[in-house]
């Protein structure tokens, strides 16, 4: 699982073209996804372990090409958004140094997401 993860990260990371990343963005938010893996753990106590490294290995994927490839950046955003991380909120702050105004506005609706989502959690 966390070798599909990091197998998905490296295809998303070397993509060369926007189709090739969004299969690679849909397939990482699908395997990441928070809900599937809080399914998991109620009938698996060591999925809560695997489905934070898988999430937060997506997630770190996501981020990057959310800010390096624009014309996915919805659908990275959309993915980075379903995988909730443990690490997400640190790596969009951090992200954040550095770019351009766009970029810095585009991350901060991310922030902003996942707070909201971390509020409701609590």
């Amino acid at each position: 699982k966390v070798e599909s993860a990091k197998t998905l990260a490296s295809a998303l990371r070397g993509a060369k073209d926007d189709a090739t990343r969004s299969a690679s963005i849909k397939a990482l938010g699908t395997l990441g996804s928070s809900w599937a893996w809080a399914a998991l753990s109620k009938s698996d106590q060591s999925a809560a372990q695997t489905g934070d490294k898988v999430r937060n290995e997506a997630s770190d994927a996501l981020i990057e090409t959310f800010v390096s490839a624009p014309t996915v950046r919805e659908e990275a955003k959309r993915a980075i958004l379903k995988c909730e991380a443990s690490n997400a909120l640190s790596r969009v702050r951090s992200a954040k140094k550095g770019q351009n105004a766009e970029t810095v506005a585009a991350l901060e609706g991310i922030e902003k997401a996942l707070e909201k989502a971390a509020a409701r959690a609590k």
